[in-house]
């Protein structure tokens, strides 16, 4: 080719473009090897993806049916149990309103202590007064159950322990009464606390210097208006309190 510069010239052109041509084609199929590659490689990630999703799916389903079986009996298992103590709680209940009229006697028997020695002593002045001889011995007697009345009126120690009582035995009664009921004060309470303990009328006449039972029934009687009209809570419960049960036994405080 030394002599002929235009053919060299021209092979050189068309060994240039070969090469050219070649490099391009090469290009182009590893591009397109790569681009093949990278979405056969995209699509088994996402096929991967989409399984491990599943799996995922399957495991939550297969959890949120055990946690709720679960819960399905643990609630069950609570129901019962809530049951079982409401059928114990009424057992109790029931027990407890038998035993209840059981502790108001005892309530009035123990408050009867309390006061048995002061009113026996009052009922023994009364008989050694009617079978006095003289005048004189009569109005001496007399004048013994005068002050042995007021010390008893005028002791409210004997309330106290009256009260005490009450709370003890009859679960926290005067507590109650005095917070839902805090109008009722001084007298009023004192014959509250007393008709609570099923005191006979004629006892409780000597306490509160009326004239007659009559008298006394009407001050109770309002009393039990005042109740009724509060609407406190355990209203029902204190007018049953304050019920004098009829027919019952006659002791030394009855003949007082």
């Amino acid at each position: 080719m030394r002599g002929n510069y235009k053919k060299a010239y021209d092979l050189m052109y068309y060994v240039t473009n070969f090469q050219d041509s070649l490099t391009r084609v090469r290009l182009t199929e590893s591009v397109s090897s790569t681009q093949r590659d990278y979405f056969k490689k995209e699509l088994e990630l996402e096929t991967e993806k989409s399984r491990t999703n599943a799996l995922k799916l399957r495991f939550l389903i297969v959890i949120s049916i055990l946690t709720i079986a679960v819960i399905i009996l643990l609630f069950m298992n609570r129901l019962r149990a809530s049951n079982a103590k409401l059928r114990e709680s009424l057992a109790t209940l029931h027990s407890s309103s038998e035993s209840m009229e059981q502790l108001r006697k005892d309530n009035a028997m123990l408050v009867g202590s309390l006061l048995s020695e002061k009113l026996l002593f009052l009922d023994k002045l009364s008989n050694d007064y009617c079978s006095a001889d003289t005048d004189k011995l009569k109005d001496s007697i007399f004048e013994q159950y005068k002050d042995t009345l007021n010390s008893l009126r005028d002791n409210h120690q004997i309330f106290d322990e009256i009260e005490a009582i009450l709370n003890r035995y009859s679960n926290g009664l005067m507590d109650k009464f005095r917070a839902q009921l805090p109008q009722i004060q001084g007298e009023k309470l004192d014959m509250v606390i007393l008709f609570f303990t099923r005191i006979p009328y004629n006892a409780a006449q000597l306490f509160f210097r009326y004239h007659n039972v009559d008298s006394l029934k009407q001050a109770k009687a309002r009393i039990r208006k005042t109740i009724q009209d509060s609407g406190a809570p355990d209203s029902a419960l204190f007018l049953e309190m304050m019920e004098m049960k009829k027919g019952g036994r006659k002791t030394k405080q009855n003949n007082v």
